[in-house]
């Protein structure tokens, strides 16, 4: 448990007249590094705010102009205190990871600790993630967890689409952003289906719309992969 001491501080003060030195002596009210959060001594400190409080009734402070005693009752009694806690993994504090993996650290702790088996819905958990990191570590925890909950993945990597074996895809196309991904009718348009969806589209009689040419495999490797000429690229240059 720790408390915001400065914020306390710059509130409360606010009241008195900075000539004034009854205040002065108050642990409570002393300048600290905004960095620095002490562990809170409550003994002490529900000794120095009866104190205050009393200098107050006794009416032993000196007010600024236009400021009253029972508002700076209402500051001193202000709930500034808040749970202070520390995360690390293995010999890793979270405070020095990268946002990437802090923000992996901090979901699997919100996921383990939910005792909800409502879906769960996560906006692009690859961000500030390295290709290794998603593959060995998120694609492996969402494997684990869809066991039990169902989740939904908004991604633009191909990795958690089709590492973490993901039983429906849901493609979407906003109509204009690339004249040879044109849409049939609207917009915005949608398909979905397993990665086992696949088949490309020659059969100039069949219904048009990009989304609808080809399979959801042949989208996925459209979409995420960059294409299959890239994807063979790739493959090349690895000499896989």
């Amino acid at each position: 448990m720790k408390f915001y001491y400065n914020r306390f501080k710059n509130n409360f003060s606010d009241f008195f007249n900075q000539k004034s030195n009854e205040l002065r002596e108050f642990n409570l009210l002393s300048d600290r590094d905004n960095n620095y959060l002490p562990d809170v001594n409550f003994d002490e400190h529900l000794n120095e705010i009866k104190k205050i409080l009393d200098l107050i009734l006794e009416g032993k402070v000196t007010y600024r102009k236009y400021k009253e005693a029972k508002d700076s009752v209402k500051a001193l009694f202000k709930d500034e205190f808040f749970d202070y806690w520390e995360l690390s993994i293995g010999n890793d504090e979270i405070a020095n990871m990268s946002p990437g993996k802090a923000n992996l650290a901090l979901l699997k702790l919100l996921i383990e600790l939910s005792e909800s088996n409502c879906p769960i819905l996560i906006d692009q958990p690859e961000d500030n993630l390295d290709n290794r990191s998603i593959y060995t570590d998120l694609v492996q925890f969402i494997r684990k967890r869809k066991e039990n909950r169902q989740i939904i993945i908004v991604t633009h990597n191909p990795n958690i689409v089709v590492g973490a074996d993901s039983e429906n895809v849901i493609i979407a196309n906003q109509n204009g952003q690339d004249k040879n991904r044109e849409n049939k009718s609207f917009r915005f348009e949608y398909v979905n289906g397993a990665l086992e969806n696949t088949y490309a589209n020659k059969n100039e009689n069949v219904e048009s719309g990009v989304l609808f040419s080809m399979g959801i495999r042949e989208n996925v490797t459209e979409i995420l992969e960059g294409g299959r000429e890239a994807f063979k690229k790739r493959e090349e240059k690895y000499g896989f």
